[in-house]
């Protein structure tokens, strides 16, 4: 009874805290950084694993986050040495294993082993893309495409006369198992995934087609998202091979410069990052004429990469010194809302679950613990 008891009175306290900050007069600024135990405020590369659990690559080693603790990984740790400090790219593969693109080379770190493997050969600027069955697929060079196989040590190759590969804005592998690449000219290159003896076999399948060239593309489980050379921004449906027109992005692209990522939030609105001004937020008004209403959400930091909660509507930024920044949404717009003031150890999955039901903070995904 004295446990349920100081469980709602915990509860209790979480909800009236988050409500606070979530509403008292303007944005908090702070963040979750180098002040707050991350080995750099620089954040070149976020990413979700499976289990929700939360990885910064920055410009001095990797941090893993569990909702607990951080832990820190640098080139000088002994076994679970990694090849560079600056850490851009983070990908989950097989069970416990994580691919990580340095300076120096690409890592296989196993999370279980806590090793890595590294091969040398592939450094910074690469394509890289898991597939259906935890392969990885690497493009560094023009016309081939170098891929590993869970287990194996070594990279093998194929190669592919169409492929450009400083043209390439944006891949990916679709739940059809084809691999689509989408260039900065007016189509994309799909290859049919097949296997034998395990040998890769592309067979080309039918394009992506538009009638303008495209100067950024992105994508998540759903879509993919581009803007073309008349700052058009459009929604593709790979399944369906149609297009939708969104809004056009001239005036705040304008204003605000380079694009570095889109998402687009369950209430279909969509977020667009901008390098160096901040958010930009496309909230929907489908009962009106124009279907969309842009609202500016200013960042006092370049803004190195968004990338959106698995589950939620939850937004994370890596910032250049600002730390990792994380906004989820309420009914309205985005708010900001500070993981330092969430800095204190949660001692239980069950409060740690408490705590994401009272708010959109859904970054850990935990069970209750009965």
């Amino acid at each position: 009874m004295k446990d349920t008891r100081a469980l709602f009175c915990l509860c209790t306290f979480i909800l009236f805290s988050c409500l606070f900050i979530q509403y008292a007069g303007g944005y908090s600024r702070r963040q979750f950084s180098s002040k707050n135990g991350l080995s750099s405020s620089s954040i070149v590369s976020v990413y979700q694993d499976r289990s929700g659990y939360m990885w910064f690559g920055t410009y001095d080693g990797l941090n893993t986050f569990d909702g607990l603790n951080i832990r820190i990984y640098k080139p000088a740790e002994g076994e679970n040495n990694l090849s560079g400090n600056l850490i851009e790219k983070i990908i989950e593969g097989e069970d416990d294993v994580f691919w990580i693109l340095t300076n120096y080379g690409l890592d296989r770190f196993n999370r279980r082993t806590q090793s890595s493997l590294t091969f040398p050969q592939f450094k910074r600027g690469n394509q890289m893309v898991c597939g259906l069955n935890h392969e990885m697929y690497v493009i560094q060079e023009e016309h081939y495409i170098d891929y590993n196989l869970p287990g194996e040590d070594h990279f093998r190759r194929v190669y592919v006369e169409e492929l450009v590969s400083n043209r390439i804005l944006d891949m990916f592998v679709d739940q059809e198992n084809v691999l689509r690449i989408f260039t900065d000219d007016d189509h994309s290159l799909n290859l049919s995934i097949g296997w034998k003896d395990k040998e890769l076999q592309l067979t080309p399948v039918d394009d992506f087609r538009h009638d303008r060239k495209l100067v950024r593309c992105f994508h998540d489980d759903q879509a993919v998202y581009f803007i073309d050379d008349a700052y058009i921004l459009y929604e593709y449906d790979p399944v369906s091979n149609r297009k939708y027109y969104v809004y056009d992005v001239r005036q705040e692209c304008g204003q605000k410069g380079e694009v570095v990522s889109i998402i687009k939030l369950s209430n279909d609105d969509y977020v667009m990052a901008f390098k160096h001004r901040g958010l930009v937020q496309l909230k929907s008004l489908p009962e009106q004429k124009n279907k969309y209403s842009p609202e500016g959400l200013e960042v006092n930091s370049r803004i190195f990469t968004m990338v959106k909660d698995r589950t939620r509507d939850i937004i994370w930024l890596g910032t250049d010194g600002a730390g990792a920044l994380m906004y989820f949404m309420d009914d309205y717009s985005l708010k900001h809302s500070p993981l330092r003031d969430f800095r204190r150890p949660v001692t239980n999955p069950y409060g740690l679950y408490i705590m994401m039901m009272n708010v959109p903070f859904g970054w850990v995904q935990k069970e209750m613990d009965y």
